[in-house]
């Protein structure tokens, strides 16, 4: 591929640039066969594979490979951080098609893998205090009504505690709420 191709499709590839349909097309072919180099697989396994998944030629799928390394760089020369980061993406793609099977205790064990295999599960890393911050407002809501503030307060205490089980036979309620409250 010529250089000015490559450049053409990396930039499409960072994002700097919007693509034609056919070059996306052809970037998805391209990511499709570097994914299957850094997993481990031949030239020749990734080829046949593009043979059948995008129902192309030979001659076509030994181009894209080669094209796939010309675009993201020889997958065998990979840094350890490279391998860690393929190694995820693959653990996050399989716990993906576990979850559209309904397999989620297999996903949730996928994802905590990937995690761990990127170090996102140290206790010496910073974390949050409190696993729902991240998804609070940046902004304000301006409330006038005293009875919405309070409620807005309750529910913000109540977010911000840690969660506590609920005995479904027993019928328990956690010590932080009062009867009226829980039913």
């Amino acid at each position: 591929m010529e250089g000015d191709k490559i450049d053409r499709y990396r930039a499409i590839v960072l994002g700097q640039r919007s693509g034609t349909e056919k070059q996306k097309e052809s970037v998805a072919r391209f990511r499709h066969a570097f994914t299957m180099l850094c997993e481990g697989f031949t030239p020749m396994q990734t080829a046949k594979d593009l043979i059948t998944t995008f129902e192309v030629g030979e001659t076509m799928a030994l181009r894209i490979v080669r094209d796939s390394v010309a675009v993201f760089g020889d997958a065998n020369r990979f840094s350890k951080r490279g391998m860690k980061v393929a190694n995820y993406e693959r653990l996050m793609k399989l716990a993906q098609r576990c979850e559209e099977r309904g397999e989620f205790s297999t996903a949730r064990l996928l994802i905590k893998d990937a995690n761990e295999l990127l170090g996102l599960t140290n206790d010496d890393e910073e974390h949050l205090e409190n696993p729902n911050q991240w998804m609070r407002p940046d902004g304000f809501i301006i409330m006038t009504d005293p009875k919405a503030l309070e409620n807005a307060h309750k529910i913000i205490e109540f977010e911000t505690q840690d969660a506590e089980v609920i005995d479904e036979e027993e019928g328990t309620i956690p010590d932080n709420l009062s009867e009226s409250e829980a039913g």
